[in-house]
């Protein structure tokens, strides 16, 4: 017997054992959940009196269900409803119950509908800000009435500015797709698909889709706009993308698939600039062991721009995976970049960006050259990265004679043309303005954040300023160029140059930052680093809640995404 058909017996002591045998709780919670949900959202009426003249919310505390007593409140049941004890349930609970059942009132008190008709603007705050359900009716009057009638503007513009979007909320707690499809068409300027839940780690609503595996309402969600960059906090309360919150061991690649659809305009160049702590998706999902099918489709969206980019000490995710032992993903890496490589009709673009980004073919190259279906690539290939060397050493050497005559015949070869076209062939400035931003390094820094590291360089960055360089572009441990300058010309920052010209990636960089007299290993030092900039990050976005998540203006939206180390 399972757990529902026990339930529905009242067979308590099988109820019992299955609770007992059970290591998946939060599935078995969850589906008495979607019941409760499913139930208020078809119309029963919470206020609705038994013959003894108790609300239901009465026997849930009674019984100390603080579970039950959550979602009763959480969708508009009345704590202040007159029970047979001519009290009301907030009274019974503040006198009979414990503790653990206190709290959970208290986190509700005094109730949205309470609130509006007293005009408590911070109570209202707070209770929207737990997702608390605003379409609640009594004897034919509904919540946004009793806003209209306050004649209060704020909570005026708060009930009905987050109408609309707490109808899809709760339309998705009741597993309604068509209800969910039809409020996204007919009202999607209305709907914010990014709204977050600040009590729950600021989760927004595609984070609890992912966590459910709501595939359809996913792929909706992608359809209509919705953003994966979007940020909240992790268990630890660091900022991440919620995109990585879907990177678990036993995801379904449905989800990935619905998430990423291929062919995605931008998509690529998002899933580049997305970190989490300083790493890469592909990086996180790794280390997290996702199917081999789930880390294909994040290499398939993410292409040679995702799949080239290196770390910190110069390795790339296939590097990673050789040092972890995980051979499987290493075939995975392989079986792509052979796949790009050998149907440029299939992928086209892929293989040119294979060479142009530097990849090693070595470790495939002679099983490639079996293929009855093998060009001339490896020429090309070859000949493309010799010239790259060249250029490198003539920069590395000041030689601007060689580098004049090397520029020039990359901008002749019929191989790199595509690249240069607009900036040469075109004569526009604005690609190369454009991308000024967008040239990193294995620590995800542009050339201005070395620039600032040395007043030598002063030249140098008056230059990359007039193009418009940005000092504001974070590295993948959150440092700006303006944190460069604060540290400029210190024996560290000179020794950490120093490392970077001499390309040496044997020992972990140094960090200028580093607490003068605090012993850490290099790991330390790099959580601190990133730690430092998130807690000034939730500060911030903590006092931006206090005012309603839902109003922030998208110069802040942009600074929250900002602090989700999008590049």
């Amino acid at each position: 017997m399972d757990l529902e058909a026990a339930i529905k017996s009242w067979d308590v002591e099988n109820i019992r054992n299955i609770l007992d045998e059970t290591q998946e709780l939060t599935a078995i919670i969850d589906k008495i959940n979607g019941y409760i949900l499913h139930m208020i959202y078809m119309g029963i009426d919470l206020e609705e009196l038994d013959e003894a003249g108790n609300p239901c919310i009465l026997y849930a505390a009674k019984n100390e269900d603080t579970f039950i007593c959550d979602i009763l409140l959480q969708c508009g049941a009345d704590m202040w409803a007159t029970t047979k004890f001519y009290i009301s349930v907030y009274e019974y609970v503040n006198n009979f119950s414990s503790f653990e059942m206190k709290e959970v009132f208290q986190k509700y008190c005094p109730g949205l509908w309470k609130a509006v008709e007293c005009e408590n603007i911070y109570q209202v705050r707070r209770l929207i800000n737990l997702w608390c359900r605003t379409n609640l009716s009594k004897n034919g009057v509904m919540l946004k009435d009793i806003a209209l009638n306050t004649g209060n503007e704020e909570i005026i513009s708060l009930i009905l500015g987050i109408f609309d979007s707490m109808k899809l909320v709760y339309h998705i707690f009741a597993k309604n797709t068509k209800a969910v499809s039809n409020l996204l068409e007919t009202k999607r300027q209305r709907v914010r698909l990014d709204l977050r839940k600040m009590s729950d780690k600021g989760a927004p609503i595609m984070y609890y889709l992912i966590q459910s595996e709501d595939v359809d309402v996913i792929e909706l969600f992608i359809k209509y706009g919705c953003q994966l960059y979007t940020i909240m906090q992790d268990d630890f309360g660091c900022d991440m993308p919620v995109l990585f919150s879907a990177l678990k061991p036993g995801k379904s690649v449905s989800v990935i698939e619905a998430l990423l659809p291929p062919d995605k305009q931008h998509q690529e160049e998002m899933l580049f600039k997305i970190l989490y702590q300083g790493q890469t998706i592909l990086e996180v999902a790794l280390t997290q062991n996702v199917s081999l099918d789930f880390f294909n489709v994040l290499i398939d969206r993410g292409g040679p721009l995702l799949l080239c980019e290196r770390n910190q000490v110069n390795q790339t995710v296939r590097d990673l995976a050789f040092s972890l032992g995980k051979e499987q993903y290493v075939d995975v890496i392989d079986s792509n970049i052979s796949s790009w490589i050998l149907h440029p009709g299939k992928y086209p673009g892929r293989r040119e960006k294979v060479a142009m980004y530097g990849w090693n073919l070595d470790t495939i190259e002679d099983e490639l050259k079996k293929n009855s279906y093998m060009d001339d690539y490896f020429v090309i290939y070859k000949s493309l990265q010799v010239q790259m060397e060249l250029l490198a050493n003539a920069i590395v050497e000041g030689d601007m004679e060689t580098f004049s005559q090397l520029t020039t015949s990359l901008c002749e070869s019929e191989e790199s043309a595509p690249f240069l076209w607009y900036g040469k062939v075109m004569g526009d400035e604005k690609p190369a303005k454009e991308s000024i931003d967008n040239l990193f390094d294995q620590n995800r820094r542009t050339a201005l954040h070395y620039a600032y590291a040395s007043a030598s360089m002063k030249e140098i960055k008056s230059l990359l300023m007039s193009y418009g360089c940005s000092e504001h572009v974070l590295d993948k441990v959150n440092r700006e160029p303006l944190d460069f300058k604060d540290k400029q010309d210190t024996n560290d920052m000179m020794e950490l140059l120093c490392r970077l010209k001499l390309k040496d990636f044997t020992s972990n960089e140094i960090d200028p930052w580093r607490v003068v007299g605090l012993e850490r290993n290099s790991e330390q030092s790099k959580d601190l680093c990133y730690c430092e900039h998130s807690e000034e990050s939730c500060d911030s976005e903590n006092e931006q809640f206090s005012d309603y998540e839902s109003e922030s203006s998208e110069e802040e939206e942009m600074q929250t995404a900002r602090s989700c180390s999008i590049s």
